[in-house]
């Protein structure tokens, strides 16, 4: 699942108290201020989040996919973002266990019962029982 513009307004103006409004502004001048010092070569450093630079890719040699052709791919400057400690972490850590429920396994049937349901429904369906606690996928010889 991914996060839109207009998701990301109304989850800062939630969070923040601000109106959605104030959000979009407050949200547009941050990536405006970072979209210009990336524009002026300058490197954009958040604590705990990242830092986003510029990095510059040089001139290389590729083929056209199509005709199998030379073709120059000229030298040119791309956005970069590194993520910080913070967001590594954040983003590698194991999700949390769910909590264990343990109502629903005072109320489950108890083993032998489901497997004596299960040994009646495979028969019909022409499968061999081998034992009371197993039963296997062979076809029953005909």
């Amino acid at each position: 699942m991914g996060l839109n513009k207009q998701q990301l307004t109304a989850k800062v103006a939630g969070d923040t108290g601000l109106t959605k409004v104030d959000a979009e502004k407050a949200i547009k001048a941050t990536v405006g201020a970072i979209s210009a010092e990336l524009a002026s070569g300058g490197n954009v450093t958040l604590i705990g989040f990242g830092t986003f630079s510029v990095m510059a890719k040089k001139a290389r040699t590729g083929k056209n996919p199509r005709t199998g052709a030379s073709i120059k791919i000229p030298a040119k400057k791309v956005p970069k973002f590194k993520p910080g400690k913070a967001l590594k972490e954040m983003v590698g850590a194991p999700p949390p266990a769910p909590p264990k429920k343990k109502a629903l396994q005072k109320h489950r049937q108890p083993q032998k019962q489901f497997q004596a349901q299960n040994v009646a429904r495979k028969r019909s369906s022409s499968y061999v029982v081998l034992s009371n606690t197993y039963s296997l996928g062979c076809r029953h010889p005909e």
